[in-house]
């Protein structure tokens, strides 16, 4: 309850605060936090410091999409069992109890007894049988196993997936604070620039076009400002979504992260580790062999089946109106040999679907071959271009940095108008804001070239997260 009439106290307040360029910094940072309390308000909040492979070690206990992967992985590797258990001995048992009613009429036969009685009856069996041969339980077994192989690479898909999922909302959030900083930086400066038009129109230097120009960038940057912090607080509780908690402090990354490209660099070198190494391909590979076994079983239809069966039987029926009471055991062992003749072309019919099946299956293989090889291309370029983007953009920022201090000092002489000025203070702060999320994008492009030749590891996670300080 003190909680919400504090906050409604802080909003009520806000109006006044923001009158003054520090009051509005407070009342933006209270505005922000609240934001982040009630967008974190279903989870638990961490004050610890957190690092790449700290985030990634909650996601795997708390993602529910991994959760429900790693669930499904497990029923999936049941098949197996379940695909063994026709080739095993199976025992079964019955237990039986009857109450019967015996009538007997024979008019005109003496010697013959007639009336009618009630008596009872029970008995049990058992009866065990191990197949011998059966041509399409052996392969569905081995189907079983091919189909566990499909698991586990798609278990590892999900694995590779959660990995990529953990750092793009990292570095989403990485993003996010940075570009805050910039527009509390492109503020600040358009508030000086301001100050500086209202200064120079005072003393008539200045025109009131100049004011209105930098008014008008000014509040501008205001609402960039307050859309830099709704995202910020957006991109917490989208990894708070992953990691069952709001984030507190999170590592950042180092100004001197290695920026490297693939080595060898030679792309044909990638495509050639990608046709093996790549999961997607790997999981159509083996979708094809799970299809060849099925026809094969399918085809296993035609041939004969023997089973060796036990059996034991016991029967005690007691004495009625139509003779005395008897005990009956019967214990039988045999091999049973059963051979399909005709079957209505059912078998014929559904090994050729199976066929058919597996024929669509290579072309899916063939279908995920050429991704793979696109991917691979696309990764390749996209990792080797991150590197000369970030360079060119930390050039770019150093030339705006000395464009703007050129046309400050132009303008204080009265070379430069306060509009060239303003462009350049912009031109500035877009260069940052881009050299910035150009960094991200290439810890995130080299993740994606590591997955796509099959090669995104923990490992590989654990390795990026040294580049974080």
């Amino acid at each position: 309850m003190l909680t919400r009439i504090l906050c409604t106290v802080i909003f009520a307040l806000l109006p006044v605060l923001a009158t003054t360029g520090h009051a509005a910094d407070l009342a933006l940072n209270l505005q922000y936090n609240t934001m982040i309390a009630q967008a974190g308000s279903p989870a638990r909040e961490s004050a610890a410091s957190m690092g790449l492979w700290d985030v990634y070690l909650l996601a795997v206990d708390n993602d529910p999409t991994f959760q429900a992967d790693a669930l499904n992985y497990q029923a999936d590797l049941q098949k197996v069992k379940q695909a063994r258990a026709p080739l095993l001995p199976s025992l079964s048992a019955d237990l039986d109890y009857a109450r019967n009613r015996d009538e007997v009429q024979a008019p005109g036969q003496p010697f013959i007894i007639q009336g009618s009685g009630n008596y009872t009856s029970d008995g049990y069996g058992v009866s065990l049988l191990q197949p011998v041969y059966d041509r399409g339980k052996i392969l569905g077994y081995r189907q079983a196993q091919s189909q566990a192989g499909v698991a586990d690479l798609q278990f590892a898909i999900a694995k590779q997936s959660l990995i990529v999922r953990v750092t793009t909302r990292y570095l989403l959030v990485l993003a996010a604070h940075d570009n805050l900083e910039v527009a509390v930086a492109e503020r600040t400066a358009l508030s000086r620039q301001l100050e500086l038009a209202d200064e120079r129109l005072q003393v008539g230097l200045g025109t009131t076009t100049d004011l209105y120009q930098a008014e008008a960038r000014f509040r501008v940057a205001e609402a960039a400002e307050i859309t830099a912090r709704s995202d910020l607080a957006d991109a917490h509780q989208s990894l708070a979504e992953l990691i069952g908690l709001v984030p507190g402090k999170l590592r950042i990354l180092k100004s001197d992260a290695p920026l490297t490209g693939p080595e060898p660099d030679d792309v044909q070198h990638w495509i050639a580790a990608a046709l093996k190494g790549n999961l997607e391909l790997a999981v159509g590979r083996q979708n094809a062999t799970v299809a060849e076994f099925e026809i094969r079983r399918q085809r296993a239809g035609h041939y004969p089946n023997l089973d060796f069966i036990v059996s034991h039987e016991f029967e005690d029926s007691h004495g009625s109106i139509s003779g005395p009471g008897r005990e009956t055991t019967f214990t039988d062992a045999l091999l049973r040999l059963s051979i399909p003749l005709v079957q209505g072309g059912a078998v014929v019919s559904r090994t050729h679907e199976a066929r058919l099946r597996h024929d669509a299956a290579q072309q899916q293989v063939e279908t995920a071959r050429r991704a793979a090889e696109r991917n691979v291309r696309a990764a390749f370029l996209d990792v080797t271009g991150s590197i000369r983007q970030v360079g060119a953009l930390d050039r770019a920022v150093t030339a705006s940095e000395s464009a703007v201090e050129g046309k400050q000092e132009g303008f204080a002489a009265g070379l430069n108008t306060n509009l060239e000025v303003l462009d350049a203070q912009r031109d500035l702060f877009e260069a940052r804001r881009d050299y910035l999320k150009a960094r991200y994008d290439y810890i995130l492009n080299w993740l994606r070239f590591k997955e796509v030749v099959g090669e995104l590891t923990e490992d590989v996670l654990k390795r990026a997260g040294t580049w974080l300080q």
